[in-house]
């Protein structure tokens, strides 16, 4: 009798003796029993267990393991005992001789450490065991073993391998380790998605990272590392990575890349030549990317801007000017740029000399005067130097080489603030370089030397 499932290929071989006569097959026997019959009187439970696996005693089921088919064999008792998946393929047989299992997807060494387990309760893991063992312990559901691996893993995680513990903790419904690949990934995105482990991941768990609104990376890269996937699923599958051929594989996934937030240039050169959109769906974005909207109502791509978690303060002045200056009232603004893209989360101002309620408003505008982000703030100014962050509720990203002018206005009723002097033109951030020029707009005194918005928030 055979069946095949999940567990490989299952053959029950008799030769029509009654149960008694299995008893004393030959084949039943292990070669090796006469030379063991003492060992069972100063053994554990646990102890007898792995003496009986390790040598072969009576076993009653045959693992053909790896591309060799490597004989692994093992106890039928211990196996419905420990798997609910051995449980409904061997009860069946259970008054049979002996079943062999074809298991060609698996290394021996894996198979054996992961009987070890089933016999003893214990296995020596290390990070590479963990990821060996985690697939093999969920396809035959042992979640004990499942647990054990994801504890390990998520002990050691880094940026090389988080997306496989994501792939995983998703497929375990670990919800507390997925939350927790999830923020390490929304940190550290660029890297996480240049690993190796990125490109093996499932594609429920590439949409749970596109998905994300916390990704720090710009929308064009995550489009790259997403085509990336897209052709190593291809060449998993054995087909050619055209763009029809990574359409299909990335499927729905395709429209939680948020395409309209793309610089245009980068649109037009590198998404519009290509034919992983279709006709129409490009047609839709260059009417968003131009007027801020569509008329199609089905329109499925994400639209909402990605924020970042962490940020960091860019500070352009060396000095505080502590001499008693009177604040007008009227705008201060900084023109800048950055070579690389960055994320704009928001800027840094300076309080009063005397403590009072500050009301300030902060906009940004791009080359072509277009306001890309505006916001109304107010804050409590005490006395004392120290500086106040106006957050933006969404990040904008920066295109590279592209001017911004950002705009503050502060309004309160006493007029003496601080400033800042001594102020840089060039400042370094990460790889790239904020340069400061000076803006049309400002009225209050602040240039690239002097004044207020002695900072931005930036990552």
């Amino acid at each position: 009798m055979s069946t095949s499932s999940g567990v490989g290929s299952v053959t029950a071989e008799t030769d029509g003796k009654s149960n008694s006569d299995f008893i004393q097959s030959e084949t039943d026997v292990s070669p090796n029993l006469k030379e063991h019959e003492d060992w069972q009187g100063d053994k554990s439970l646990v102890e007898c267990m792995h003496h009986m696996l390790s040598n072969q005693i009576s076993c009653d089921v045959s693992f053909f393991v790896g591309p060799e088919k490597f004989e692994v064999r093992a106890h039928r008792m211990i196996l419905i005992a420990r798997s609910s998946v051995f449980f409904e393929k061997l009860r069946k047989s259970s008054e049979e001789f002996r079943c062999k299992i074809n298991i060609p997807n698996i290394d021996v060494d894996t198979f054996q450490r992961f009987l070890g387990y089933l016999y003893t309760d214990e296995v020596e893991v290390d990070l590479e065991t963990a990821i060996a063992l985690l697939p093999v312990a969920r396809r035959f559901k042992v979640n004990h073993l499942v647990q054990l691996c994801l504890c390990l893993l998520n002990e050691e995680v880094d940026n090389d391998n988080v997306c496989y513990l994501l792939d995983q903790a998703i497929q375990s419904h670990a919800l507390s380790m997925r939350d927790r690949a999830l923020e390490i990934i929304s940190k550290s995105t660029r890297a996480c998605l240049k690993s190796d482990s990125f490109l093996r991941v499932s594609l429920d768990a590439l949409d749970h990272i596109l998905q994300s609104n916390e990704l720090n990376i710009s929308e064009q890269e995550l489009f790259e590392c997403s085509l990336d996937w897209a052709a190593a699923q291809c060449l998993k599958k054995k087909i050619e990575p055209t763009d029809a051929n990574m359409r299909s594989q990335l499927g729905n996934s395709l429209y939680r890349i948020r395409f309209s937030l793309m610089p245009k240039e980068y649109f037009q050169n590198n998404v519009e030549d290509r034919n992983i959109l279709n006709e129409e769906e490009k047609a839709e974005i260059c009417e968003i990317t131009t007027n801020g909207r569509t008329t199609n109502k089905e329109f499925k791509f994400d639209q909402h801007l990605r924020t970042t978690t962490e940020y960091f303060r860019v500070l352009r002045f060396e000095k505080l000017d502590r001499k008693l200056r009177e604040h007008t009232g009227h705008p201060d603004a900084i023109m800048f740029e950055a070579t690389k893209p960055v994320w704009f989360h928001g800027v840094v101002v300076y309080g009063s000399f005397i403590e009072q309620t500050l009301n300030v408003h902060l906009e940004v505008t791009d080359a072509d005067n277009k306001v890309i982000r505006s916001l109304g703030h107010t804050f409590e100014s005490v006395e004392s130097e120290a500086m106040h962050e106006i957050l933006l509720p969404t990040p904008f990203e920066t295109v590279p080489g592209s001017r911004y002018d950002v705009i503050v206005t502060i309004v309160g009723k006493f007029r003496h603030m601080f400033q800042g002097i001594s102020g840089k033109s060039v400042l370094p951030f990460k790889d790239a370089e904020i340069r400061f020029f000076q803006s049309g707009n400002s009225s209050n005194g602040t240039s690239i030397n002097e004044g207020q918005i002695p900072g931005f928030l930036l990552s």
